[in-house]
């Protein structure tokens, strides 16, 4: 038995993907949460810190804290998105969010002592790397994964963490001259 009951997963189910990378500072980790109705809307985008590897903590706190919490449906990571060998748990990400969790392209099998919050395979595989869901049944993974996708394989709650994570960097490179000639 599944530890969260989704009975239908309709088309503006919300979800929430996050994606980090390393700032510019060696020991900072920045972690972009993006919420997106369906594959349809963007709902909200949240962000923290963390100042180590391992963001699970930091992660759990940004959205326990945010306005979103009450309607996220699932939590969405990928193995991809996570830079500069960064980590995360995804049962403990679960556990603490009350919040199913779907780790795509995730090396290793997550591994969970929590009978509440099995841990299922996914048919989903991305580039030959398994994919998993944690407190969830891989029939209602695989539907939401369907939903929160448009013409890509990758939800858009994940494509637009990774698009402000990309933009974040960019900016944050950028250098601007000051012009004192006018």
């Amino acid at each position: 038995m599944s530890a969260f009951k989704i009975r239908q997963v309709k088309k503006e189910i919300r979800t929430l993907g996050l994606a980090s990378k390393r700032t510019g500072s060696e020991d900072e980790f920045l972690v972009v949460g993006v919420v997106f109705r369906g594959n349809h809307w963007l709902d909200g985008v949240m962000r923290t810190t963390a100042s180590k590897a391992d963001i699970t903590h930091r992660s759990v706190e940004m959205i326990t804290a945010s306005r979103h919490h009450p309607q996220i449906r699932a939590i969405l990571i990928h193995g991809d998105l996570l830079l500069d060998g960064i980590t995360i748990d995804p049962c403990s990400l679960s556990r603490e969010t009350m919040r199913p969790v779907i780790a795509l392209n995730f090396k290793g099998e997550p591994r969970s002592d929590d009978p509440d919050r099995k841990v299922y395979a996914l048919d989903k595989e991305v580039e030959g790397t398994p994919s998993y869901s944690i407190g969830l049944e891989s029939r209602i993974a695989d539907e939401i994964l369907r939903v929160a996708s448009r013409d890509s394989d990758l939800p858009e709650a994940l494509r637009v963490a990774e698009l402000l994570l990309s933009a974040y960097t960019e900016c944050t490179n950028i250098s601007f001259k000051n012009d004192s000639t006018g």
